[in-house]
């Protein structure tokens, strides 16, 4: 079932994603936007993964560039995004978050 938050598909032609990665391995399987918890604070148990961003030219919705770091942690295996923070410009459009995971698997 489609969450109502989701973006819509041909938003996905025009949002960029970057991430700068904390740590040299991480491999856990895909999993999808649903699955990924967004987080206030980074849990004790947790490790920083690194910073994951969306953008897009010319005004995407926020709703969008927020579910789109979700989706990209999934597929990076990330169970969690900390911190979640947007900002819209003029001309551009970008949110950013902080992937994690716990550091030992139980």
């Amino acid at each position: 079932m489609k969450r109502i938050d989701e973006p819509d598909a041909s938003l996905a032609f025009r949002i960029k994603v970057n991430f700068a990665p904390a740590v040299s391995e991480f491999g856990r399987p895909a999993r999808t936007g649903a699955e990924v918890h967004e987080l206030s604070r980074m849990p004790l148990s947790h490790v920083a993964l690194g910073d994951l961003s969306t953008s897009c030219k010319g005004g995407c919705d926020e709703r969008a560039l927020r579910y789109g770091v979700l989706i990209a942690a999934g597929r990076l295996g990330a169970p969690d995004v900390v911190d979640i923070r947007c900002s819209q410009g003029a001309h551009r459009s970008s949110c950013v978050g902080t992937l994690a995971a716990p550091e030992r698997d139980e």
